[in-house]
């Protein structure tokens, strides 16, 4: 069995082992329906720059993917990279724009990764990050200061910008990201005139998407974080993944 095929094998597991019953732990229930996303690539197993890297905003963010093998396999079977926005300072999560039930629900970007600078070298264009909104307008000040962001790699089709997470599976999703840090460029000027209206302009943005992320019923997905343990080449590894609800036991995979 390829690895290409392995890690196919591995996302069909996930549906067919049997799960328990979800439970809701917060006083106000939720209707959100479980999904699972086969594959989360954890950040500091798949790129080789350090988490919290700056970018000059306006250019390409290139990134370099790991040499391994398990890097490769990963990438080659289709991750996206979802974006959280960080709040200016020193947070490590973003901030949910809402909670219901269990459930906390995050407003996101979704880009997929396509694009290879260098074959021979693992590196990709992530984005060019153009748009004065991915920065963060300070209309006190009337200056534009760094944007300040969080990328999942997951392996999935769900695209949606609205993302909702099981409160209690947060800290493990989060960790498995890479912050980066877009900084405006020395020679664009902002008047504070033009902070304002990016600032108007990303909380209409917001406001598009209210609506979207405050319904709560079974047609929206609430995804759960479980950890998976791989046998390969006589040793173990771990890849998260998101899950419908808890499993019965923890699951371990032998890829050949």
């Amino acid at each position: 069995m390829t690895k290409s095929l392995a890690l196919h094998w591995l996302a069909l597991t996930f549906v067919t082992i049997g799960l328990l019953p979800c439970i809701a732990t917060a006083q106000t229930a939720d209707r959100f329906e479980r999904r699972d996303v086969p594959v989360i690539a954890p950040a500091n197993a798949f790129l080789d720059e350090t988490s919290g890297k700056h970018f000059a905003h306006g250019g390409s963010v290139v990134l370099s993917r790991k040499s391994s093998v398990r890097a490769a396999d990963l990438q080659r079977n289709g991750l996206q990279a979802r974006i959280f926005r960080l709040d200016p300072g020193t947070s490590a999560q973003p901030r949910p724009w809402h909670r219901i039930g269990s459930c906390e629900v995050y407003q996101t970007s979704v880009l997929p990764l396509v694009r290879q600078v260098d074959i021979a070298e693992s590196r990709f264009v992530l984005n060019t990050f153009t748009d004065d909104g991915w920065l963060s307008p300070n209309v006190d000040r009337g200056v534009m200061e760094n944007g300040r962001f969080l990328i999942v790699f997951e392996q999935s089709e769900d695209m949606s910008r609205v993302f909702r997470l099981e409160t209690e599976h947060r800290d493990g999703y989060f960790k498995t990201g890479f912050a980066f840090v877009l900084e405006p460029l020395p020679g664009r000027k902002y008047s504070a005139a033009d902070v304002k209206s990016i600032k108007n302009a990303l909380e209409s943005r917001r406001g598009d998407l209210d609506a979207e992320s405050r319904i709560n019923d079974s047609g929206r997905v609430c995804y759960r974080m479980q950890p998976i343990n791989l046998a390969q080449d006589g040793q173990d590894q771990t890849l998260a993944v998101l899950v419908p609800c808890e499993p019965s036991n923890e699951l371990f995979v032998a890829i050949p």
